[in-house]
């Protein structure tokens, strides 16, 4: 049987990071036997919050698009060109455009797919154009080859992905989250199951 070529592009990341282990729920569930399927199912917010990395694969329809642009970037990055009085300004349109790709992707349609994202500590996100990395305290997304830049640098507004903030793992008592129950419930409900 052929590995898709999103699994081998991970396994080839997960090289590239000097990550020893990588799982992937198609191969490393059991779906022959429904006890260890059940037990297995409800092992996975321990696995995925125990992550080193979430490697989400949010460009394609299947498990043969690969963790585009990884390896490659097709289509060129577009960027936009301003000329002002001080001289010529370039600015990439990576969130835009990968905000978008991210909400159109089969990834953004899937129940399961919102745990892994919502469980893991740090993601990386393949939208088939762009890739973003976030973690609990920042995103971070690629411009034009500079490696990765901090979204917010000055204290200026904040671009985010349209996704719902990470979950938190130590809840703070003195707190209420109401914000991050209605986003994450938000996107729970619009994602087949």
């Amino acid at each position: 049987r052929k590995i898709p070529k999103t699994i081998m592009d991970a396994v080839a990341l997960c090289r590239d990071i000097r990550v020893q282990y990588l799982w992937v729920d198609s191969l490393c569930i059991a779906h022959d036997s429904e006890t260890a399927l059940l037990q297995q199912i409800n092992s996975m917010a321990e696995i995925y919050s125990q992550s080193y990395l979430g490697i989400n694969a949010a460009a394609g329809d299947d498990a043969n698009a690969g963790l585009p642009p990884y390896k490659g970037r097709k289509p060129p990055v577009s960027y936009l060109i301003r000329t002002t009085t001080a001289g010529s300004l370039v600015a990439s349109l990576s969130p835009q455009i990968a905000a978008e790709q991210l909400i159109n992707s089969k990834w953004a349609s899937r129940g399961w797919t919102l745990q892994e994202y919502a469980l893991a500590r740090k993601v990386i996100f393949f939208t088939g154009s762009y890739t973003f990395y976030r973690c609990e305290g920042a995103l971070f997304y690629e411009d034009f080859g500079l490696g990765f830049s901090d979204p917010s640098p000055g204290g200026h507004e904040t671009f985010d992905l349209p996704l719902p903030p990470f979950y938190r793992r130590t809840p703070d008592e003195m707190r209420f989250y109401p914000v991050t129950f209605t986003r994450m419930l938000g996107q729970f409900l619009h994602r087949d199951l």
